[in-house]
């Protein structure tokens, strides 16, 4: 566009000047790309882990909103939405509005000008509008909230047009400005009439208004020589109110739209926290991991500095989302939380520390204690594992797939994990189950539960016999055709279930008696409920079992004695030959395994974790190190770039002084000829001339 645009683009008399400077222009591109490298490369690697994966978009081609819905969004608080249903955020100012249509009417530009930059604003707006050249713009998938993120370019380049316009002020007639004046003022009074939700207070219409009459009076006197200066610091001082209405009502909107909390209630929260969390990492300078029972967002562990399971983030790793799944946590998409832990599955992690303010002696020891507003305790989980330790070999076996309930996926794991079959959540019986308001069938293995009178409740009752008096009973629906359901046990609510966050093992307490019958109540949300035929939902916990399957695995455990951010160092000592040792590190390619001082080989297993294998026994030296390889060819590729730059912006240098030198002696050997050609005129020859 530049090139084309620009009237004087070869001012060196460069012979094959387009395609030179087109050349120049790849070269140089792919220069820049390269110095961005260390940002790009670990970038895709991570986004490669699933996130390019996230969702199946449809490429067909599907108009996403009106020309006149885009039109409304340059207006000052015009916000609508940051979810997937919002427009661009293409607001530039008012002056752009005057300027832009300015610079398309005037003579001052050329046709070649203006039909060039006319299809630059053509090619963003269908791009906005069409949904396949959206996806293009997006990576090939659709973004997550926070529509049309490139709309800023456009944004850019208006405001380019509208500064060439600004420079010439002078010339233009007040009869410009009045027309695109009024133009506006009908459109807005058009859209209001059309009662677009997000143009419809006072800080969309009237401030919009109210904003062109400024900019128009001021414009006006823009083109008075005598005023230009004043009136030139009154419209800097002018656009920055502007925009700054602007940026609080979008703020002020975007509350309303999504809501985002007070300092106070995050200070609050972390404040009451920290105490507890630094006193068992003082206590406890080890490596661990440590969660807690009481959750504001999910990285919370971020900001309070604890290595745990929870956790967001758009550069996921899908096969760690899903593996905590199946392992029972609450985790989908995005993130992961702690909710959902039990004895067998936070051993097996190594979570060693959990803060609460509940009692949670059933299971764990108390550690730690802080007194203040509320009382957080940080119990010593005593099975908890180390990041490494022996298992059976049977592990690469196992298939975290292949099984309907975590409580299942458990059992299995841990049978494999130590090469025999036991069973540390067992399954309790169904009784009977009895429906309220629901016509039942049976359709691809799964009971279907559909509602008859979506006005009333369509209750699904389970009726289980108490095997144990004061056991912890674990609920999971197995289902695969989840829809959220509210669940009650013996009339007590235990919230829903399959819901947001509670797609996970759900603990339905401790506080029922040996032969009692369990009711549990599942309430449907007038849409069908799938049930897997004959899988249990309820569990308790063989603590004898779980005990004596723990105290195999802590016989070969990953003793570590020092650790940084990238790596692990200490010693294991294994007691049989080729002895697997299973880590619950999730598996990346940038990690080593460094054995007795020698690199040796790891693989994926459960899907997920990375595995490898001690040939000898005995006592061994062990590192765990991380460098993610993207990381390395990004900063190599980033360091040649940017000396490539610097050696070729050296040469490109010294060539244009040579060349300016070149041509500045042709034009002084031209002037010196014709100064010859004066001197030997004489006045024969202008007589025959």
């Amino acid at each position: 566009y530049y090139y084309f645009s620009t009237k004087e683009n070869n001012p060196l008399k460069e012979k094959g000047h387009f395609i030179s400077s087109l050349c120049r222009t790849v070269l140089y591109s792919a220069l820049a790309c390269g110095m961005a490298m260390l940002i790009i490369a670990t970038a895709y690697y991570s986004l490669s882990m699933g996130k390019n994966d996230f969702s199946n978009p449809n490429f067909s081609p599907v108009s996403q909103f009106d020309f006149v819905d885009l039109l409304t969004k340059f207006f000052p608080g015009s916000y609508d939405t940051v979810r997937p249903e919002g427009l661009p955020f293409v607001y530039c100012g008012i002056i752009t509005l005057f300027l832009v249509p300015i610079y398309f009417l005037s003579k001052k530009f050329s046709a070649k000008e203006k039909i060039l930059a006319g299809a630059f604003i053509v090619i963003f707006v269908l791009s906005f509008s069409l949904s396949t050249s959206d996806l293009v713009w997006h990576g090939f998938q659709r973004p997550n909230w926070l529509n049309y993120r490139y709309s800023f370019m456009l944004c850019f380049f208006l405001l380019t047009l509208s500064h060439k316009v600004f420079e010439e002020i002078e010339s233009f007639s007040s009869k410009f400005f009045i027309g695109i004046a009024a133009s506006l003022s009908v459109f807005l009074m058009l859209v209001q009439k059309l009662e677009y939700e997000h143009m419809q207070d006072i800080g969309s219409i009237w401030l919009s208004l109210a904003f062109v009459g400024l900019t128009l009076i001021l414009l006006c006197l823009m083109r008075q020589k005598a005023l230009k200066e004043t009136v030139s610091i009154i419209m800097v001082i002018f656009i920055c109110l502007e925009t700054f209405c602007n940026g609080l009502s979008n703020c002020i909107d975007l509350h309303d739209d999504v809501y985002y909390s007070k300092y106070a209630s995050y200070n609050d929260f972390l404040t009451k926290l920290r105490p507890i969390v630094e006193k068992v990492q003082t206590e406890d300078t080890s490596f661990y991991r440590m969660e807690k029972t009481t959750h504001r967002k999910t990285n919370d562990n971020m900001a309070l500095k604890i290595r745990g399971l929870s956790n967001s983030t758009s550069t996921l790793n899908a096969e760690t989302v899903k593996f905590l799944n199946r392992m029972g946590y609450a985790s989908k998409s995005h993130w992961s939380k702690y909710l959902g832990g039990n004895p067998v599955n936070d051993s097996l992690l190594g979570i060693k520390y959990i803060i609460s303010s509940d009692d949670l002696t059933r299971y764990y020891d108390e550690a730690y204690t802080v007194e203040g507003d509320d009382r957080y305790t940080a119990y010593l989980n005593p099975y908890a594992l180390s990041i490494a330790y022996g298992v059976d070999d049977a592990i690469e076996e196992m298939d975290m797939d292949g099984y309907e309930t975590p409580q299942q996926t458990l059992n299995a794991l841990v049978s494999s994990l130590i090469g025999e079959e036991i069973e540390v959540f067992v399954p309790v019986e169904l009784q009977d189950y009895k429906t309220v308001n629901i016509e039942e069938t049976y359709i691809a293995g799964h009971y279907k539960f559909t509602p008859v009178d979506t006005s009333t409740d369509a209750i699904l009752y389970y009726y289980f016999e108490v095997p144990y008096s004061s056991a912890e009973y674990f609920f999971y629906l197995p289902s695969d055709y989840p829809r959220e359901v509210k669940i009650k046990a013996d009339g007590v609510s235990f919230g829903t279930f399959y819901g947001n966050e509670t797609s996970r093992i759900l603990s339905i307490g401790t506080e029922y008696k040996e032969g009692d019958t369990l009711k549990i109540a599942l309430t449907l949300s007038k849409k069908d409920l799938y049930v897997k035929a004959d899988i249990p939902c309820l569990f308790y916990i063989d603590m004898d079992a779980f005990e004596y399957a723990a105290s195999k695995l802590a016989q070969t455990q990953f003793d570590i004695t020092s650790h940084t951010a990238t790596s692990l160092k200490g010693s294991i000592t294994t007691t049989k030959e080729s002895q697997t040792i299973l880590t619950t590190i999730p598996y990346d390619e940038g990690w080593s395994v460094i054995l007795d001082g020698k690199k040796i080989e790891y693989t994926k297993t459960l899907d997920a974790l990375i595995a490898f294998e001690i040939d000898d026994i005995g006592e061994h030296t062990l590192e765990l190190r991380y460098m993610s390889k993207s990381f390395v060819l990004g900063a190599s590729c980033s360091v040649i770039c940017c000396a490539l730059f610097i050696v070729l912006w050296i040469f490109d240098s010294k060539r244009k002084k040579s060349k300016k030198n070149i041509v500045i002696s042709d034009i002084e050997v031209t002037e010196i000829e014709e100064t010859d050609e004066d001197t030997n005129k004489s006045p024969e020859k202008d007589e025959e001339n």
